[in-house]
């Protein structure tokens, strides 16, 4: 539900980062289709708000392309050469 105070303001709906391609729906509308993984990103979702109670929907999925920059992530899923632990999606 939106608050009385943030009525007439915007929404963002913000990701520091999701690897790789993410689809995010609210109540039921896909909104935006993001593709990367080292960006932050942000989606103004006012416009899919309603009155009542609002469902945002977050798909995140990590292809496994070389050509694809992988950062963190490895293909082999495991920890490899580095003290750190692979890792995927938000």
């Amino acid at each position: 539900m939106i608050e009385k105070a943030n009525a007439g303001k915007r929404a963002l709906l913000c990701f520091n980062v999701s690897d790789y391609e993410t689809d995010v729906w609210v109540n039921g509308i896909r909104a935006v289709t993001h593709k990367g993984g080292v960006a932050p990103f942000s989606i103004d979702i006012t416009d899919y708000l309603i009155r009542e109670k609002n469902v945002p929907v977050v798909r995140c999925f990590d292809i496994m392309e070389t050509a694809v920059p992988r950062g963190k992530q490895s293909r082999m899923g495991e920890q490899f050469a580095c003290y750190y632990y692979p890792n995927s999606g938000i």
